[in-house]
């Protein structure tokens, strides 16, 4: 029998394979030019406080005019290059894995009411039960925080809906499929028929999230160069005004 225990620190180590930077060419301008457009807007509305600026003028006419134009080029980047519509979803089999980390580790969310607790687990689509596209996600448990929160156990078998092929993001199935339960079935008897530590999938990110210290560079640089450069154009058109 297959031991549904893996150790170590599982669940850190699957966020890490599946948390990987958005590095496309459309990803680093799109985060240098939305840094810009905000930093624009922050240091214009600086400005126009410090100085005390007419916007019923001339100058105020011109400031607007040339702030929609750069408003504009600096938005070009997301609507210029559309994102691919997402992949179609699958029916998945996940089966929790053990780890040595707490659940005081693994809780990424408390509140009064509400608890949410990782749990790593090994994944395999109904679509494809020889194995080839299984791989390893972590799953968010969810329940109330009053005590009486049990998260899964190791080995403990759940129906569930890949988002999109190819990534590892997971959501309840609204309904078993009599695949799901013949897989359940198939697994629960055979545990060895899917074995724990498959590939990781990477988790879908978005063009603005960071990384690493160059992401972070081309998000807060472009913020900063953009509130110079808002001040900087409402000084020029005061001084046109």
């Amino acid at each position: 029998m297959v031991r549904p225990y893996l150790g170590t620190h599982v669940v850190a180590e699957v966020w890490a394979a599946a948390k990987r930077g958005a590095k496309r060419p459309i990803d680093h301008v799109r985060r240098c030019t939305t840094g810009l457009l905000w930093g624009l807007l922050v240091g214009e509305v600086v400005a126009l406080m410090w100085l005390n600026f007419r916007l019923a003028s001339s100058a105020g006419i011109t400031l607007l005019v040339i702030t929609l134009l750069l408003l504009a080029a600096l938005a070009s980047p997301w609507w210029l290059w559309r994102d691919p519509k997402p992949g179609p979803g699958a029916d998945v089999v996940a089966r929790v894995l053990g780890t040595d980390e707490s659940s005081g580790v693994r809780t990424y969310k408390k509140s009064r009411g509400k608890m949410a607790v990782f749990l790593p687990v090994v994944v395999r689509p109904v679509a494809e039960q020889d194995g080839s596209a299984d791989f390893r996600t972590v799953v968010a448990a969810h329940g109330k925080n009053d005590g009486s929160f049990h998260e899964s156990a190791p080995g403990t078998l759940m129906a569930l809906r890949q988002i999109e092929r190819g990534y590892g993001e997971l959501e309840n199935s609204p309904e078993v499929s009599p695949e799901q339960q013949e897989l359940i079935d198939k697994l629960a008897r055979r545990p060895k028929l899917m074995a724990n530590n498959p590939p990781v999938l990477p988790f879908k990110t978005g063009s603005l999230e960071r990384s690493d210290w160059v992401d972070q560079l081309e998000w807060w640089g472009g913020i900063a160069a953009g509130v110079a450069a808002g001040i900087g154009l409402v000084i020029l058109c005061g001084n046109f005004a």
